[in-house]
């Protein structure tokens, strides 16, 4: 249940105000007028209700500030890590021109001789890979024996 403060508007009166924050707690903001005018309706010039409220707005400028200090801290590390992800999408991109570049299967696009898959880069790889397709051709030639 939200904490409310009860602030007498004038003499024989009082409002409920609800000075709540998201998490439920009672909020920290103090009232616009010294102790001396919280029962007046229309207070006269009064140094402490100034004081009172130059006291409220350095705490809202406070609060602004380190909002908007937190936020481009927020910010400021998205924008890292998104420099950082950058970073290595362009390692990984260099590191995968150097390997087609330096490997003698495949042509200039990274894919194999036969144009029918891209390539790993790696010499035993297509040895077993061509060893495996010649036991599935065998394989295909046997004629089958039927068993009753």
């Amino acid at each position: 249940m939200p904490h409310t403060h009860t602030q007498p508007l004038y003499k024989g009166g009082s409002e409920s105000r609800n000075l709540t924050t998201r998490a439920g707690e009672v909020s920290p903001e103090k009232p616009d007028r010294c102790e001396r005018h919280q029962d007046t309706l229309n207070p006269p010039s009064c140094g402490a209700c100034a004081a009172r409220r130059g006291d409220l707005e350095r705490e809202k400028t406070r609060r602004i500030t380190e909002s908007r200090a937190a936020e481009a801290q927020r910010q400021q590390h998205a924008n890292e890590a998104a420099e950082r992800q950058a970073a290595e999408r362009e390692e990984a991109v260099a590191a995968t021109r150097d390997a087609i570049a330096n490997c003698n299967l495949c042509d200039d696009n990274g894919y194999g001789r036969d144009r029918a898959e891209v390539c790993t880069h790696n010499p035993s790889h297509a040895k077993a890979a061509r060893r495996g397709l010649d036991l599935v051709r065998a394989a295909l030639d046997k004629p089958k024996e039927h068993t009753n």
